[in-house]
């Protein structure tokens, strides 16, 4: 008996550790010249929660357009820190390129009425 439940015990920590490899594949939002845009949530897709999001080149800006209320944004650099949080409350948001500069970011999307924080890379090339 004990037997089998190391065995079960092993193969349901092999299927999640699969599981979370398999969710953590990038799913690429934008790719262009000057900036790449991609997600890995895995519990509710950014695609679900966004009815839009594009990189404006005359304006050097990242917009986008929640199918619900943006209550903060957060912004973290590339080791993870936070760079800053910006309080929004609303359903469409325009990130300028010059908050950025070149490199990889991170953008926390906490969205009104939900619980987890959705996430979406940014890559300024």
């Amino acid at each position: 008996m004990k037997f089998l439940t190391v065995i079960l015990t092993i193969l349901m920590s092999l299927s999640y550790a699969y599981g979370s490899v398999v969710s953590s594949v990038p799913i690429k939002l934008i790719v262009d010249e000057e900036v790449i845009v991609s997600t890995v949530d895995s519990n509710v897709s950014t695609l679900d929660i966004f009815e839009s999001i594009s990189y404006d080149k005359q304006e050097e800006a990242l917009k986008f357009s929640s199918c619900e209320q943006i209550s903060l944004i957060r912004i973290y650099n590339d080791k993870g820190q936070l760079e800053f949080a910006l309080p929004v409350n609303s359903n469409k948001v325009i990130l300028n390129k010059n908050l950025f500069g070149q490199g990889k970011y991170m953008l926390g999307f906490i969205i009104k009425g939900m619980e987890d924080v959705h996430l979406t890379h940014v890559n300024f090339l």
